[in-house]
């Protein structure tokens, strides 16, 4: 789970990953309950590294 706490001004995040802008990038929250981003490639960028807590 990600918890962010804060305010940004708007059209700013008040959180974002360090993975950069990434043309067919998309996240999924799979089945072990991972959430994970993958590039265009369906290479794992990033993720929270929650696999089986669900």
């Amino acid at each position: 789970m990600i918890r962010v706490r804060g305010v940004a001004p708007p059209g700013q995040p008040v959180w974002s990953p360090t993975t950069g802008y990434r043309p067919g990038a998309h996240a999924v929250v799979q089945n072990d309950c991972n959430f994970v981003i993958y590039d265009g490639d369906g290479k794992p960028l990033w993720s929270t590294a929650t696999w089986g807590r669900c």
